[in-house]
């Protein structure tokens, strides 16, 4: 594969957009790294990336496993393997993304639900949303953040009981005190009433 000097200096500018969220020193390192590349690095680095981009629709597909936190038919959203934090929630479009601006609405709205249930159920300090484009596609990223950060380099595999555990504490439902206190004492209603007219009832 050759590439033109235009189709280089877009490699290149992708490259960049995927390492603009890493810490300072990291990300300077990285951009002087890609800077630096000739032309047969980037070319072996794109092939390198093109054999990797099925990921994402082998997890679709199902054909790799992954911790399902919400289906439907617009999106899968997944526990990440490599988390950055307790809870890091990955959500991948079921139809193929390439840009920012085709991402479905859906998506974005699920996003932030599940940042919402992460925040209250698992006591997240902020939850970050996040539009990434990881192995040539556009997905999102939901990123708790607790007191103390985790850096990109200590990332490491989690431990899948461990990630079921989270998944349960992230999806269920959290009824308030107060709605508590209402079925209670509509139910409380109900009896009453029942009672009264058990007691209006008189035989002929």
């Amino acid at each position: 594969m050759v590439l033109s000097d235009v189709e280089i200096k877009e490699a290149k500018k992708q490259l960049l957009e995927q390492v603009k969220d890493l810490p300072l020193d990291q990300k300077n390192q990285a951009i002087e790294q890609i800077e630096g590349m000739s032309s047969e690095a980037i070319e072996s680095m794109i092939e390198q990336q093109r054999s990797q981009q099925k990921v994402f629709r082998f997890i679709i597909e199902g054909k790799i496993p992954a911790t399902v936190v919400r289906e439907n038919d617009e999106l899968l959203a997944v526990m990440e393997i490599r988390p950055l934090s307790k809870g890091h929630v990955l959500i991948i479009p079921k139809v193929e993304v390439l840009r920012k601006e085709d991402l479905p609405s859906g998506v974005v709205s699920c996003a932030k639900d599940i940042a919402e249930k992460i925040r209250t159920n698992l006591g997240a300090k902020k939850v970050k949303v996040a539009i990434e484009q990881k192995f040539g596609e556009i997905v999102v990223e939901v990123v708790p953040e607790y007191d103390v950060p985790v850096p990109e380099a200590d990332r490491k595999e989690a431990d899948k009981d461990e990630l079921l555990k989270l998944r349960d504490e992230i999806v269920k439902e959290v009824i308030k005190v107060e709605t508590k206190k209402e079925i209670i004492k509509q139910s409380n209603k109900e009896e009453k009433k029942s009672e009264v007219l058990k007691l209006s009832r008189r035989i002929p």
